[in-house]
């Protein structure tokens, strides 16, 4: 019989997935995930310590086929993905934290779980304009973290972060935290110093909880310029900048989705480097979604 703790354990989860910290003790801090939905399957979550000094226990190369995928990890060790056993097990010398199980460790599973699962991963954060997800894409250093943050500061709901999952016009939602750069963080007054996680230094938002699932609406595709501009590209350059940003990329791995989702539509978002008119920017972009969204006239 299964008991009410026990049940409890499978009701939260991240990218579509129902996550189970498993009987290793990873330490998934579970009030940053969201309900899961019925359908979503479980994944665990698992750590295996690396001895010390041990180099020749890392994969030199990522590898992918059906069935597993290996991961390099950031700074060092490796992740290896199960489908079979729905598990992502954490190759590393130190246990994880909850910070960097959070992200990035939760964003590789989401996206090489979702790719098995038939769904569409991309690199890019998502937020809420009147019910619908507008997913961000962009490459390093366009400020989508930034445009985010501006979201939520205008109480607008963000979705997810870095890593965006998609399936049937279903945008899936990720862990409830935005990681912000120095230059961002100073000039928002926000976030908790986390140290180098992953690549990088973050300060890490704690964002409110938002449904586990929500209608996907369209595109922003971020750019630099001299003044603020929203406009529609053509149909080769919503593409390119599909396949620029999808979240999974080995030889022999199909792209999946991309031609259904060029259904949507897509907001080219040039803005200044200039933070004086970050706020009259984002409401630009805000008539520009609406003017294209469900019901615009």
């Amino acid at each position: 019989m299964t008991t009410q703790s026990e049940e409890s354990r499978y009701q939260r989860g991240v990218y579509g997935l129902r996550i189970d910290p498993g009987g290793t003790g990873v330490p998934v801090d579970r009030s940053l995930l969201v309900d899961a939905a019925d359908s979503w399957p479980t994944w665990e979550i698992a750590w295996e310590p690396l001895a010390g000094g041990t180099s020749d226990q890392v994969p030199v190369v990522e590898s992918w086929d059906g069935d597993h995928a290996v991961l390099a990890a950031q700074p060092s060790g490796f992740i290896t993905v199960d489908r079979a056993a729905g598990r992502t097990t954490l190759h590393l010398h130190e246990p994880p934290t909850p910070a960097t199980v959070l992200h990035p460790y939760l964003a590789s599973t989401g996206v090489v779980a979702g790719h098995w699962l038939g769904r569409a991963p991309f690199h890019g954060g998502a937020f809420v304009v009147d019910g619908r997800a507008w997913g961000v894409l962009g490459a390093r250093e366009m400020g989508k973290s930034s445009l985010l943050m501006g979201a939520h500061r205008a109480q607008l709901p963000v979705l997810a972060d870095d890593v965006l999952v998609l399936e049937a016009g279903v945008a899936f939602s990720g862990p409830r935290c935005l990681d912000l750069r120095e230059s961002a963080a100073e000039r928002f007054g926000a976030g908790e110093y986390l140290g180098v996680v992953g690549t990088r230094e973050r300060w890490r938002v704690t964002l409110p909880p938002v449904p586990g699932e929500v209608p996907f609406g369209g595109w922003v595709l971020l750019d630099w310029s001299d003044r603020v501009e929203v406009d529609q590209p053509d149909a080769a350059s919503r593409l390119a900048a599909l396949v620029a940003n999808v979240g999974l990329t080995a030889p022999g791995v199909p792209t999946l989705g991309l031609l259904d989702l060029l259904d949507f539509p897509m907001l080219r978002f040039g803005r200044p480097h200039d933070w004086t008119r970050a706020d009259a920017a984002l409401d630009r972009l805000l008539d520009g979604i609406r003017a294209v969204g469900p019901g615009a006239a």
